[in-house]
């Protein structure tokens, strides 16, 4: 090959996106502009265990936004497994939309989370404190004023994730 040939493949094959998966990392190299987006997040799990009662909360930054998972597993109860979207914080709160699915009912709702040292403390205004509300056929939840939230839910410990 000569060298004009080498430099046009060069050029094609660096003009191109590069994406390489490695342990749930998804990194993206644009060439021409030497912009390295990686996620240097990587998912986190917490748990609440006490009377056999769990509550299990994972935060997925993933490569476009965050997602995850919180499911409440009352022990001899019905569980409510669902999945959160929509994540945002602001200062040490984590708030998302929370679609979840208990007794074959589907219900969407807004929870938040309190960060501290040792995980996050869940509201439990999502229970139908003065500050939250649900519709009329109770499958939306809202809290009311966002700024009057009560942090007095259990406490999520970072746990490895598996």
């Amino acid at each position: 090959m000569n060298k004009k040939t080498i430099l046009i493949l060069s050029t094609f094959v660096l003009s191109n996106l590069v994406i390489s998966c490695k342990n749930e990392e998804v990194k993206v190299i644009d060439t021409v502009a030497k912009k390295d987006t990686t996620s240097k997040e990587e998912k986190s799990c917490y748990l609440y265990a006490s009377n056999n009662d769990t509550v299990y909360l994972s935060i997925d930054p993933g490569k476009i936004g965050k997602s995850g998972e919180l499911n409440f597993l009352p022990y001899e109860k019905d569980a409510r497994i669902g999945t959160l979207s929509e994540l945002t914080t602001h200062g040490d709160t984590l708030f998302a939309k929370y679609n979840s699915t208990q007794e074959g009912m589907t219900n969407d709702g807004e929870v938040a989370f309190l960060k501290t040292k040792e995980g996050y403390i869940i509201s439990d205004d999502i229970w139908g404190t003065e500050n939250y509300q649900y519709n009329e056929t109770y499958t939306i939840g809202t809290f009311k004023d966002k700024h009057k939230i009560k942090f007095t839910g259990n406490l999520l410990k970072k746990i490895p994730c598996k």
